[in-house]
C-alpha cells in the first residue's frame, strides 16, 4: 500500500523524491493493476 500514493500524499515528499515518483508510479501502477484483484490472494 506505500507504494500506491495519491495526489494529496505527494505533498508529504521532498521535491528530489517527487522527481522520482512519475517514473515509479506508472511501472509500479502498471505492475499492481492484476494484483489488485482477488486473483492475488491465490
Amino acid at each position: 500500500n506505500q507504494i500506491r500514493l495519491s495526489d494529496d500524499e505527494h505533498d508529504l515528499f521532498p521535491s528530489s523524491l517527487l522527481d522520482r515518483l512519475p517514473n515509479q508510479r506508472q511501472q509500479n501502477g502498471l505492475f499492481l493493476r492484476p494484483l489488485r484483484s482477488t486473483d492475488y490472494d491465490k
